[in-house]
């Protein structure tokens, strides 16, 4: 009798997921690996549906597993540590260590942005647009949308000014 639709998905699914767990992997580092979100992993690994073929690829190539045994559950299974798999850990561990990365120079970038700002701020504050000819604080005022842009201006002009002043 051979097996329907649904119990081949459903023990490929399940097939999948002891592999994982003999490999020791969570899902988001599994999902990683195949490059694919730990939620359709979770949704194959739960038999909801049927993995792309080069996922199946991927497995059987990268842990020397037979297609067989992933899709039918024929054959040995034949689970080795390879090259492969030091591979996919690097590549999960290197991700992780960009993500990072790039997280700490976001909040870098914040805090750049947020002390030019505070700049401008005080800037607006201690000598206001009240100080810039007519025409340059109209055009400062509606610069609204780049306050970064906006502080050039008030530092380029304040640069002018004390140049000014020194060469009274």
């Amino acid at each position: 009798m051979s097996a329907s639709k649904q119990e081949i998905i459903s023990s490929v699914g399940a097939r999948m997921q002891a592999l994982r767990k003999q490999l020791n992997l969570e899902r988001p580092q599994m999902a990683a690996a195949l490059k694919m979100t730990s939620n359709a992993l979770g949704k194959i690994e739960n038999g909801e549906y049927f993995p792309n073929i080069s996922v199946l690829q991927q497995l059987s190539q990268g842990y020397h597993i037979s297609m067989d045994w992933l899709i039918f559950g024929i054959g040995a299974q034949e689970l080795m540590e390879t090259e492969a798999l030091k591979r996919m850990h690097d590549d999960f561990n290197r991700c992780k260590d960009e993500r990072e990365q790039m997280s700490a120079e976001l909040s870098q970038l914040k805090q750049i942005f947020t002390e030019k700002e505070t700049r401008l701020n005080e800037l607006e504050a201690d000598h206001g647009l009240s100080l810039l000819p007519a025409d340059t604080a109209e055009l400062a005022r509606h610069m609204t949308t780049s306050k970064f842009m906006h502080y050039q201006m008030l530092a380029h002009y304040q640069k002018l000014l004390l140049e000014g002043s020194h060469g009274d």
